[in-house]
């Protein structure tokens, strides 16, 4: 009956009651433990989502409250942000973050977390040319773009082609009769209206461009840090030794030579030091040998002059090529013509050598190159010699 019977820890000495007592509290404070670990480990994953520290969030969710291009999601996060957490923390967050807040780059291609700039308080004026493809100007977006951006307040539409000439109805818009100043002047007709604008910072712009306001935007920012320069999408550098007596159509990336007046931001004055400087390549260069309409090559001369006058100690080109912006060309269904037939440089797309038009195409792209580089050259030697 003994070996049966029920055992009683009270039965056992003091020592071994005491050990098993021990033993079991040890157990239960390690399964505690893990277990705490565990749920807290839990608990912070989950977390980790909505609680993220404000020095980890892109600035403009929780600053930018009044930038209408947030997205409605972004603008709430940014209210309940601010509205729960004191300053105190907001700054305690940001003092124990690795990341500095600083005022980001605007030469960057590609800007994820950013402090909105300020856009320059300097009014624009826009000159654009109506020669050949109304219908660009009429219905692609790049009118709606300009009219809407508020640091633009003039734009002056020389109508330089009677076959073409429409009106353009709009309180910003002025419609110029550039006509018979087109026959004496060519290309260089928008840097002679230029001297007009009402306004000092002038925006050079060809009818075939679209663009994002947040590419204009950037663009103005860009030239308020340093106006005595050129700035612009499309860079040119001179290439010698090619075939095309040095002039190449590979984009630039910021410091560049040339800027094409595809889009083109510059001073009102440096668009009279154009015809200042105009006589070194005008009669032997421009007018007797120049290749296609009168003063192509116009964004050139333009450039090398800005360049001459704007020279600083150091710095072998001053002009400033964004090749990030988004900037394009308008689809070709606005021109009434194909072929690239009335298009200065050709207007050459794609290959299709079984055609007798493509052909023509590339001659005259290749005269126009040709012609390019033999006035850059020519209006570099000039310019320099005048130092």
């Amino acid at each position: 009956m003994d070996e049966h019977k029920i055992v009683n820890h009270d039965q056992f000495p003091g020592f071994v009651s005491n050990r098993l007592l021990k033993k079991r509290r040890h157990s239960v404070a390690f399964i505690s433990t893990v277990l705490f670990i565990v749920v807290y480990s839990f608990c912070l994953i989950i977390k980790i989502p909505s609680t993220v520290t404000h020095a980890h969030l892109p600035l403009s969710v929780w600053l930018d409250d009044n930038n209408p291009s947030s997205s409605s999601s972004s603008t709430t996060t940014s209210m309940k942000l601010i509205s729960t957490a004191s300053s105190n923390a907001i700054t305690a967050n940001v003092a124990s973050s690795h990341h500095q807040l600083t005022a980001p780059s605007i030469r960057g291609t590609q800007i994820t977390y950013s402090i909105p700039l300020p856009l320059p308080r300097e009014k624009i004026s826009v000159v654009l040319m109506n020669y050949s493809r109304p219908r660009m100007i009429r219905e692609s977006t790049m009118m709606r773009t300009l009219l809407s951006h508020p640091n633009i307040d003039e734009v002056l539409l020389l109508h330089s082609n009677p076959k073409t000439v429409f009106e353009f109805v709009h309180p910003k818009v002025k419609n110029i009769d550039a006509m018979e100043h087109n026959n004496e002047m060519g290309l260089s007709l928008r840097f002679y209206f230029c001297q007009i604008a009402r306004n000092n910072w002038v925006l050079h712009l060809d009818d075939d461009m679209e663009f994002t306001t947040e590419a204009l935007n950037e663009l103005i920012i860009e030239y308020g840090r340093n106006p005595k320069r050129i700035i612009g999408r499309f860079g040119r550098d001179l290439s010698i030794g090619n075939s095309f007596n040095g002039y190449s159509s590979t984009n630039r990336h910021k410091n560049t030579e040339v800027i094409l007046t595809k889009l083109m931001l510059m001073e009102r004055e440096t668009c009279s030091a154009f015809f200042e400087y105009a006589h070194l390549v005008w009669n032997d260069v421009v007018l007797h040998n120049g290749e296609g309409p009168l003063w192509n090559g116009e964004d050139i001369f333009m450039s090398l002059v800005a360049n001459h006058v704007y020279q600083q100690h150091g710095i072998q080109y001053n002009n400033y090529a964004m090749d990030w912006l988004d900037v394009w060309q308008a689809d070709d269904s606005f021109k009434d013509y194909d072929n690239g037939r009335y298009d200065i440089s050709g207007g050459m797309q794609g290959i299709r050598f079984w055609s007798w038009q493509w052909w023509q195409t590339l001659l005259r792209r290749n005269r126009h190159y040709s012609y390019r580089g033999k006035l850059w050259q020519i209006a570099r030697e000039r310019l320099a010699s005048l130092q």
